[in-house]
């Protein structure tokens, strides 16, 4: 998820995040537990500035900031499109195999034939 960030901090940001129904992986503090689905837990609360734009309080120039997702972030990320795909293809099947065949009827007789 991205979102726009115009104050706060990141306690805040959780908060709000939260009470959207959004808890961050990682963010015990917040409601966030553990995922039986994920091989490998996050080791951390998964909240990152990937970009930051303020002015600078001695000089006075903006400053426009950019940092990469961190190493174990993107992993997260990877391990988690991985266990999406599998559930997305375990539900396919699912449902596949879930649909009844239905067998083939006749058209209905119409009034003036007899069903004789």
């Amino acid at each position: 998820m991205r979102c726009a960030i115009h104050t706060g901090r990141t306690h805040q940001i959780r908060v709000h995040l939260k009470a959207l129904g959004h808890i961050l992986l990682g963010d015990e503090i917040y409601g966030w537990k553990p995922l039986a689905a994920l091989p490998v837990q996050p080791p951390r609360v998964l909240l990152h500035a990937e970009h930051l734009v303020f002015t600078h309080p001695i000089t006075g120039k903006t400053l426009d900031l950019r940092a990469p997702l961190p190493a174990d972030f993107a992993a997260q990320v990877a391990q988690l499109r991985k266990v999406a795909a599998a559930s997305v293809k375990q539900v396919r099947r699912a449902a596949t195999a879930a649909k009844p065949r239905r067998k083939m009827l006749p058209p209905p007789a119409h009034e003036h034939e007899s069903r004789a």
